[in-house]
């Protein structure tokens, strides 16, 4: 399953607190890609959150969760929620990314520590070089 291990000075609380829906498109070996950010959830005892999002790739539709989980002041971990029961697609990978990236446009001392998926090679060129490590998976094989 994906996941992210972000690095660095953190408040999700002000920075999820403020989320706003917002939406991610595109294409993939031809297939049409699009996330869609519907809203943040705080959980009711402890300091995680939970953001839910839509992706479809062509025909297929998943509602997800990914979780933030704060490790540490300096360390946060994105990954699936078991809602929705998520198929970790390319989309769902690229969905775990996005989320990624949108924590580290509001807490630009964040970086990438480690992650399971296979968005490095999907990612911009000029984000390359946030991605020290990355674990290989049965995913990268696929």
């Amino acid at each position: 399953m994906p996941h992210v291990v972000l690095q660095g000075q953190h408040n999700l609380d002000e920075t999820l607190g403020g989320c706003v829906p917002r939406s991610w498109s595109e294409t993939h070996q031809g297939v049409e890609v699009s996330t869609t950010l519907i809203r943040a959830y705080r959980e009711v005892i402890g300091n995680s959150w939970m953001v839910e999002l839509v992706i479809k790739e062509g025909k297929l539709c998943q509602q997800i969760g990914v979780v933030l989980v704060p490790r540490s002041q300096e360390q946060i971990l994105l990954k699936l929620s078991a809602m929705g029961f998520p198929r970790p697609t390319l989309g769902v990978q690229r969905a775990v990314w996005h989320v990624s990236e949108m924590i580290q446009e509001y807490n630009p001392q964040l970086s990438v520590l480690w992650m399971s998926i296979s968005a490095q090679e999907q990612a911009p060129e000029d984000m390359r070089h946030k991605l020290p490590h990355r674990a290989k998976t049965p995913i990268d094989v696929i």
